[in-house]
């Protein structure tokens, strides 16, 4: 049976910015938050699940969002370092293909596949 092309967008890191882990960043004052990157906190994530299993729409949208917003403090501490420039496009879809991958316990290699756009329209395609 043909499966469609299903990406789920409009997940951005600026609403996650409400719950960083403001601790990481010690050696600035804290209104260094309120000046972070904004364009780079506006990114839009999108995922497939390819395969056989039917993964509803809704699902991956709650986990991008748990991604953001709810998950261990570890996964929300990548978010912030690519927000604030440590660390790159291409290592933050890694880290949310390796959490969507664990949540739906998929042991496959390359059915998850994450996309990271950018505010410059690039975007980085991890598969894991």
């Amino acid at each position: 049976m043909f499966e469609m092309e299903k990406w789920v967008f409009g997940v951005r890191v600026v609403d996650f910015l409400h719950r960083a882990p403001f601790d990481l960043v010690k050696d600035k004052p804290y209104k260094y938050l309120g000046r972070l990157h904004y364009e780079r906190a506006k990114i839009e994530v999108g995922v497939k699940v390819e395969g056989d299993r039917e993964i509803f729409f809704e699902d991956l949208k709650m986990m991008i969002e748990e991604f953001f917003r709810k998950s261990p403090f570890v996964i929300r501490k990548v978010a912030y370092m690519y927000v604030i420039g440590m660390m790159s496009c291409e290592a933050l879809a890694q880290a949310l293909a390796s959490f969507v991958k664990m949540k739906l316990k998929i042991s496959d290699e390359g059915r998850v596949i994450v996309r990271v756009y950018e505010s410059d329209g690039s975007y980085s395609e991890v598969r894991a």
